[in-house]
């Protein structure tokens, strides 16, 4: 009798995996060029396959809840921003010890299905609108990681972001360039939304596949 290796056989599911988000990058950028000719409905339909079976595979790879890998191990602390809707922001990212460490790069779903404690949960598109639009905001560094420093226009409080990167296909991305921050809101049944940052700017209303890693900034 052949003994089952499950440590293999995630091996081998994550090598699929990954095959997979190359295709669906590679139809992407195909469909761009205009080098498949799609209607618009047939293109929704592939993005949506393709998004369907990559987190088939993602679930088969991980084998278990989110919540019992990832942790918190240090308490946030709550940034009062002074925000019109009394929302506080947390110091620092989820899965980070210091503001200034990057913390978990999670999917969107693995980042909707956390539970966070104390009151805390994922900020929604509006919550990063806000943000921005009551803070100015610097592209900066402390303890020589590079983010943005975001300073409250009414009391003056700061929070500092930094550059995440975020998780592609086989390999972290751009860590220490830009940041990507996963709201709780969808953009489109395939794409969620989330807080892009670099150097040149910010947008609090981006959107991207939900498969990507981005980092969490949790909300109080």
């Amino acid at each position: 009798m052949v003994k089952f290796d499950f440590k293999e056989f995630c091996k081998d599911a994550l090598k699929i995996s990954n095959k997979v988000s190359d295709m669906m990058l590679a139809s992407s950028n195909a469909l761009a060029k205009k080098e498949i000719d799609l209607s618009d409905n047939e293109k929704e339909r592939l993005d949506y396959l393709c998004d369907g079976l990559y987190h088939l595979l993602r679930e088969i790879i991980e084998a278990t809840n989110v919540n019992d890998v990832v942790r918190q191990k240090v308490a946030f602390e709550a940034i009062d921003l002074g925000l019109p809707s009394g929302l506080k922001w947390a110091n620092m990212n989820l899965g980070a010890e210091a503001p200034e460490q990057l913390g978990y790069l999670l999917s969107f779903d693995q980042a909707k299905a956390y539970e966070f404690a104390d009151g805390w949960k994922m900020p929604e598109a509006k919550d990063f609108e806000e943000l921005v639009d009551n803070c100015t905001s610097e592209f900066t560094d402390v303890n020589g990681i590079k983010g943005r420093m975001f300073t409250s226009k009414i009391n003056g409080n700061s929070a500092f972001f930094p550059c995440s990167g975020r998780g592609g296909s086989t390999s972290w991305l751009s860590r220490g360039a830009d940041g990507h921050y996963w709201s709780g809101s969808l953009g489109s049944q395939t794409r969620g939304r989330y807080l892009g940052f670099d150097s040149g700017g910010v947008d609090p209303q981006n959107g991207s596949r939900r498969f990507r890693g981005f980092a969490v900034r949790a909300v109080q």
